[in-house]
């Protein structure tokens, strides 16, 4: 699967030098937006790498531990959503360390994604008193939906 995924990005890049060179053929303007274009990508690649692997091993290392300490857990994925959130907005503050700083707010983010999809799960099953925990699950996001519309 990381083959894959090398595979992928390999191919975003070389699909985004192809369309830049079509368009901005034999020009110093092409060099520098091909340049930069290769900079951002590694910038995004590695961020989105990091939060992947930070989230397979956060999974792997904790994985157990998520169903039995539930509301703990979820306690935890918001405030590591909000440190992930405020690292993106301070990160173009210190552009000595940008990439860093996004690397980490990504790591912080795919431990909120990790922790509360699992303890989602266990949650669920505490509130249904009547075993229809599929009731519960389905009417969750309408729900939030409801609440987002008020």
């Amino acid at each position: 699967s990381f083959a894959v995924l090398i595979g992928h990005k390999r191919g975003s890049m070389t699909c985004t030098f192809d369309l830049s060179s079509l368009l901005l053929s034999g020009s110093l303007l092409h060099f520098l937006l091909s340049f930069s274009e290769y900079i951002l990508f590694c910038q995004w690649f590695l961020r989105d790498l990091t939060g992947m692997l930070g989230g397979i091993l956060f999974a792997f290392y904790q994985g157990s531990n998520l169903d039995s300490n539930a509301k703990m857990w979820r306690l935890v994925a918001d405030f590591m959503n909000d440190l992930g959130m405020l690292m993106d907005l301070l990160s173009p503050l210190f552009p000595s360390s940008l990439i860093i700083i996004m690397c980490l707010g990504s790591l912080s983010r795919s431990f909120t994604g990790v922790a509360s999809g699992a303890t989602r799960a266990a949650l669920t099953q505490h509130f249904a008193l009547a075993n229809n925990a599929a009731d519960i699950s389905a009417k969750v996001p309408l729900n939030d939906l409801n609440i987002l519309s008020v």
